[in-house]
């Protein structure tokens, strides 16, 4: 019986509305991402990515040289959870066939977030997705929070 208290307890905050809330997404962000593969990343060196989020949350900007395209945007328990295409390449040196980007914010304060990005070949399976972290600085910082 206490095992299922606990089982549940549990259960509900991961389900609770805590966590990261999307509107402090709103903004123009800026960041560089590193790839978790040490080769990799030395072969490549840091990705930059642009954001642009607009009050009805729905964003645009690009990685690298490609194009943020079909934004979505949710929440999943305590993360925000960013899905997109990518139009281009992130690097001329990048294969073309990487076309989804994916982004998983996990700490989002008022002018700077982390986030797990992944870029894959198809939206639901590739074998050989190249990921790393992405540290975002807000571009105009906010000296109040409650004003995007």
């Amino acid at each position: 019986m206490k095992g299922l208290f606990l089982t549940c307890l549990i259960w509900g905050l991961i389900q609770s509305p805590g966590g990261v809330d999307p509107k402090g997404l709103v903004g123009t962000w800026q960041g560089e991402g590193r790839y978790a593969d040490g080769e990799l990343d030395r072969a490549r060196g840091p990705v930059p990515f642009l954001l642009r989020v607009d009050a009805a949350l729905q964003g645009e900007g690009t990685v690298g040289e490609a194009r943020i395209r079909d934004w979505r945007l949710e929440r999943r328990g305590q993360i925000l959870r960013i899905e997109a295409r990518l139009e281009g390449r992130i690097r001329m040196d990048a294969p073309f066939e990487k076309d989804h980007l994916f982004l998983q914010v996990e700490d989002l304060r008022t002018n700077r977030f982390m986030a797990e990005f992944q870029v894959r070949s198809d939206e639901a399976f590739d074998p050989s997705p190249e990921e790393g972290r992405v540290t975002f600085t807000r571009i105009r910082p906010l000296s109040d929070p409650a004003k995007p």
